[in-house]
């Protein structure tokens, strides 16, 4: 219609220039879709900068940003649990295996292949306390409150300030008070 009225706008040739290059990044975009559908935000993160182009669309804008804040999130955690794990050698991977634990059960975090590497590695790190924790788990399922209770403490030996072992003491031994078995 612009150009019925006025044919030889020097505007028109600019809008036609501007989408058709809004119309290049359709490939990106639909890319961008496939990752974040399948939750493969690393991958987004990593190239944040190839992305930045799906910030134009209104409904994708959110969604990049947030996979973005959130792999920088993971990392600067991660880097603050390394830190941890490395002033304490006994109870640090302790502290950093169960802060990664909490966290496993989010969706978001538990599909990132850094966030899922280090919480094997210091499940590996801190064997002994996980192993406590399982047993305990494993007793506890069985209804052998008292194993389990044990279990517990046991774990609670190799990290003290274990907050999975203290809840897990205390809920069995509600069980055991009350007789609820």
């Amino acid at each position: 219609e612009a150009a019925i009225i006025w044919p030889r706008n020097p505007n028109l040739q600019k809008g036609e220039e501007e989408i058709a290059r809004l119309d290049s990044f359709e490939p990106q975009k639909a890319e961008f879709r496939v990752l974040y559908d399948r939750k493969d935000f690393r991958t987004i993160y990593k190239e944040r900068e190839r992305f930045k182009v799906v910030a134009t669309d209104p409904q994708l804008e959110k969604k990049y940003m947030e996979s973005i804040e959130l792999i920088a999130r993971i990392d600067a955690m991660l880097a603050e649990l390394k830190s941890v794990a490395l002033q304490d050698r006994t109870m640090g991977p302790c502290a950093a295996y169960e802060k990664l634990y909490e966290m496993k059960a989010d969706e978001r975090y538990s599909t990132d292949i850094k966030f899922l590497d280090e919480f094997h590695r210091y499940e590996s790190e801190a064997n002994n306390f996980v192993m406590a924790l399982r047993d305990a788990e494993d007793c506890r399922s069985r209804r052998e409150y008292g194993s389990a209770l044990a279990g517990y403490y046991r774990a609670r030996c190799f990290y003290p300030h274990s907050k999975l072992a203290k809840k897990g003491i205390e809920e069995v031994t509600k069980v055991i008070v009350e007789a609820t078995y």
